[in-house]
C-alpha cells in the first residue's frame, strides 16, 4: 500500500508498475476524498483515497497544455489525461474525480478519459440536496419540530439558488471575469415563507468590488437582463447547475432566519455556514450515494461491495 507521499506523475506511474495491487482514487478536495473513502471502505475496499494536493505534483505547464485552468479541478483533469496517455495499465487502477461546477450551464465540455469521472451533480455537497439528508439534519441534529419539513425547505431555497448560479455565470463570462462577493447572505431576506435574493445588488456590488462598471466596460442593467434570460433554460434538476457552497450557505441562512429557535442552546454552533455544511454531509447515508452513477463506478473499479451483515457479494449495492 502507498503511504500517501506526494509524488510527481512520473513517480506515481513507476510506483504502479512495481506495486500491481495498488488502487486509489484522487479527488479535488479533502471533503470529497473523505466521503469517497468512507463509502469505499464501508463496502470492503482497501483502495486509498487522496485529494490531489496531498498526492500529486502537477506542473502548471501540463495543466495549460491540457487546456485547463490552474487549480485543483484543472490539476485533476490534466493528471488523468496525462496518466491515460502514459500508462493505460495504471489508469485502470486509479480514478480521478472532479466537480463539474458550472460546466453544464456554461455548455463547457471536459476532455474524456477512462480514469476520469465527474460527480453526478455540480459538486459533492449537492448529494445532500435531497429530502432524506436534510430531514435527518432537521430532526436529529437540530431537533426541529415536525412542521419544519425538508421538502418545503428545498422548495423555498431552489429559486434563489438558481438565480445565484445564473448571476455567477454571467459575471464569470465577462471579458474580465468577476467573482461574486462572498457575503451573499447580506443580499438575502426572508419574507414569510419566501426567500428572496437581491440579484441586482449582488451583481452591482461584485462589479464594484472588481473596479466598477465603467472601468470594466459593462452595463449593470444588461447583466441583470442576461441573468433573467438564463433562468428558463436552467437544468430541470437544478443540482446540475447550482453551486454546492451556495446551497449550504443559503439553506443555513434560511433556517436560522425563518426558524431561529432550532439553533438555540447546544445547537448554536451549527448556524455557522462551514459547520452547517460539514454536519449536513454527515447526514448522507450509504444508500443515498450507492444509487448514483459515480459511486457505482468507483465501486466497480475499486472493489467488491459488502452487505451490511458483512457478507461479501459481487453485486453493486442498490
Amino acid at each position: 500500500m502507498s503511504d500517501g507521499t506526494k509524488r510527481l506523475l512520473s513517480e506515481l506511474i513507476v510506483l504502479y508498475e512495481v506495486e500491481p495491487t495498488l488502487s486509489e482514487v484522487i479527488t479535488e478536495g479533502r471533503t470529497d476524498a473523505a466521503v469517497i473513502h468512507w463509502f469505499l471502505h464501508r463496502h470492503g475496499s482497501d483502495a486509498s483515497v487522496y485529494c490531489i494536493s496531498d498526492r500529486l505534483e502537477v506542473p502548471t505547464a501540463e495543466v495549460r497544455r491540457r487546456g485547463q485552468n490552474s487549480g485543483c479541478k484543472g490539476n485533476v483533469i490534466a493528471a488523468a489525461l496525462a496518466l491515460q496517455e502514459s500508462s493505460p495499465d495504471a489508469a485502470q487502477r486509479i480514478t480521478f474525480i472532479y466537480d463539474p461546477d458550472d460546466d453544464v450551464i456554461a455548455n463547457r465540455q471536459v476532455p474524456r478519459a477512462a480514469c476520469l469521472a465527474g460527480t453526478d451533480f455540480a459538486s459533492m455537497e449537492l448529494y445532500c440536496f435531497a429530502t432524506e439528508p436534510i430531514d435527518k439534519l432537521l430532526k436529529v441534529t437540530l431537533r426541529a419540530q415536525g412542521d419544519v419539513e425538508a421538502s418545503v425547505v428545498i422548495d423555498v431555497i431552489s429559486k434563489p439558488l438558481v438565480e445565484l448560479a445564473c448571476a455567477r455565470l454571467i459575471l464569470q463570462s465577462l471579458p474580465r471575469p468577476v467573482a461574486m462577493i462572498s457575503t451573499i447572505e447580506r443580499r438575502l431576506r426572508v419574507a414569510g415563507d419566501t426567500l428572496i435574493a437581491d440579484i441586482r445588488s449582488l451583481i452591482t456590488d461584485s462589479v464594484g468590488r472588481a473596479g466598477g462598471a465603467q472601468r470594466l466596460g459593462v452595463d449593470i442593467e444588461s447583466l441583470v437582463r442576461q441573468q433573467v434570460e438564463m433562468i428558463p433554460n436552467f437544468p430541470t434538476d437544478i443540482r446540475m447547475g447550482i453551486r454546492g457552497h451556495d446551497f449550504t450557505r443559503v439553506c443555513c441562512y434560511y433556517l436560522k432566519t425563518r426558524f431561529p429557535s432550532i439553533f438555540r442552546d447546544d445547537r448554536g454552533p451549527y448556524k455557522t455556514p462551514a459547520v452547517f455544511e460539514g454536519i449536513l454531509l454527515t447526514c448522507l447515508e450509504m444508500r443515498d450515494l450507492a444509487a448514483h452513477e459515480l459511486f457505482r463506478l468507483i465501486l466497480m473499479r475499486h472493489g467488491r461491495s459488502v452487505t451490511d451483515s458483512g457478507e461479501d457479494t459481487d453485486r453493486l449495492v442498490t
